[in-house]
Order: C-alpha cells, then structure tokens, then sequence
C-alpha cells in the first residue's frame, strides 16, 4: 500500500490555526447536547443532504426534468458521505476557492480543518453549456443519485492537477495510484450544494452493520461510550491493523473497526458512519484513501459508503481538531 502523510510541522500548523475556532464551537454545542458526546466536526451540527419523504418525492420528480450528469464510483460515495452527515460539515461539492485552501492548507475558507478536497469533474463541453445556478441530477451506473445546484466551475489542467498532487500525495509521480487518478479526471470541476436523494445499494446489502452517523452517536450515547478508538479498513484486517486498534484502545472506552466488503477486483469497503466526520469520539480522525476515495473523516462506528477503485489505496490521515 502507498501511503502518504503531510509533514508534522505542517500539520501542526494547520491545527493551530484551526483549533481556535474549532474548541469554541465545541465548547458552545457541547453544553447543550444531550448525548455528551463531543459535538460534529466543522460546528453545524450533523450536515445531512439525504432528503426524505414528501421532500424526496418531489426533488425526483423535478429531477427527470433536468439535464443528466453521469459520476463515477468515487463521487458517488461522496454523495452519500454528505447525504448521511459523513461529510459533515460539507453542503455539496467544494468550489475552486475552498479546492484551492484545501490542497494549500488543509483548511476550508471558513477556517474549518479539512484535508482532502472532494470534488466532482465533468467534461469542458458539458461545463461550457451549464448557465449559473442551474440544477442538474446526477446519475452513478444509472441510478438517479442526487441533484446539485452548480455555484462554481472552474478548470483544471495539468499544473492545476499536479498542484492538487504535491500538496495531497507529496509527489506527482503517476506510478502513485492517487496522483494517477487525479491526472485522469475530467478536466473542469464543478461545485455547489447537492441533495441526495439515494443511499444506494448500502441499506440493503449491508443491512445489520450499515449506519448512519446519527444512529452511532445514539448507540454510543446508549452505551455511555465517551472516548471511542476507530479504525476503518479498505481490505480484511492483517496483523498490523490489529496492532493498530489494540494500541488506542488501552486508553479508550471502546473500540471498532469498519468491516471491508473488499473483493482483489474493486478494493472497496462500505461508508462508515463510523467514517462519518470526527462526529462521535474523543480520539476521532480525519482520514481518506485518496486512490479508492474510500475515505471519510472518520467518528467510529461500522460500515457505511466508501469509494470504490480497482487500485491499491494511498492514505492522507491527519489528526482532526477535538
């Protein structure tokens, strides 16, 4: 597995800054949760786009209606992060000014700490015939995903990509299966805020161990779980996965691994709401396998939607602010 971290100083850096802002909106959300839990990363609460009911019934209609834009696995997952809180404290997919802070500083425009930007690429054409604002529904392997509202478009061409590489991966070497993913995609972004519409096949094929980010927080409170150790896997665990859980979970009050649903072929594990945005635990991170996109900030738990690749992952993990 390729794997690459960002330099100790420079995350040292980006916390500084962040925790500020980041240990005042916890201090003002903690003091009224009824959980006792820390509260969602980003300080909005769990963000969720998965609309429901008479609301979902009513955006799939219009959907039919408004032009269709294929995704692929990847942003699909991303999708579902966000619809289910994952993402958090994500609305939709990022615009050019916070893709740009991101890859730059590990911090979206607000200031909020969040290390891998999450993006979704179409091609110029498509990009060039889309007005301002203008909804499109998105479409993963033929299933009406979501709509997205598009707020922004901007391009990114070879330097941009290998900009987004140096700053993600440490290195531009396509060999890396992360940096040859980014160098692959569609050449312009697009960004605004989404509404998911589908959870996909997860509900069901993973029904007794798929949750939502809201229902482990409840678990957790149920359980008086205040410090939880989290690991999420991309494959079955090995020896050394089990030393990495084995050692936080001295210090914490409990411990779960994020079960992989990996074949050689597709190298994909399930969305966690585990994986769902330093939402749950004391010892929480901010996590993404950068290659499969298989990556969420990470609050503990069990499966929930990840990002399927047929390559090896390569894995940014960064200590998020608590």
């Amino acid at each position: 597995m390729l794997s690459t971290t960002r330099t100790l100083p420079s995350l040292v850096g980006t916390l500084s800054r962040a925790l500020p802002t980041a240990s005042l909106q916890q201090r003002r959300i903690t003091s009224g949760s009824r959980e006792g839990l820390i509260p969602p990363h980003g300080g909005k609460g769990l963000v969720k786009r998965l609309l429901q009911g008479a609301e979902l019934a009513e955006e799939r209609k219009k959907a039919q209606s408004l032009r269709r834009v294929d995704i692929t696995t990847r942003e699909n997952g991303d999708l579902i992060m966000m619809g289910i809180g994952g993402f958090s404290p994500l609305s939709g997919f990022m615009g050019k000014g916070d893709w740009q802070r991101v890859c730059s500083e590990m911090l979206l425009q607000d200031g909020t700490f969040w290390p891998i930007p999450i993006t979704l690429s179409v091609d110029a054409q498509v990009a060039g015939s889309l007005r301002a604002d203008e909804e499109v529904a998105l479409y993963s392997e033929g299933e009406l995903m979501a709509t997205l509202q598009v707020q922004d478009a901007y391009a990114l061409g070879a330097a941009e990509k290998q900009f987004e590489c140096q700053h993600v991966f440490a290195t531009t070497d396509t060999e890396h299966p992360g940096v040859k993913l980014v160098m692959e995609q569609k050449p312009v972004n697009l960004g605004g805020p989404v509404k998911v519409l589908s959870e996909g096949y997860f509900p069901t094929r993973f029904a007794g161990i798929y949750q939502r980010p809201d229902e482990s927080r409840a678990l957790f409170a149920q359980r008086g779980w205040k410090t939880i150790a989290a690991l999420q896997l991309r494959n079955p665990m090995h020896r050394s996965h089990e030393y990495s859980q084995r050692s936080p979970s001295r210090s914490a009050t409990a411990s779960s691994s994020t079960p992989s649903s990996a074949t050689s072929r597709t190298a994909t594990s399930p969305p966690t709401s585990a994986s769902a945005a330093s939402t749950s635990s004391s010892t929480s991170t901010l996590s993404r396998t950068r290659s499969s996109r298989a990556d969420t900030p990470s609050t503990c738990a069990t499966p929930a939607p990840a990002r399927p690749s047929s390559t090896p992952s390569s894995a940014r993990t960064t200590a998020a602010p608590t």
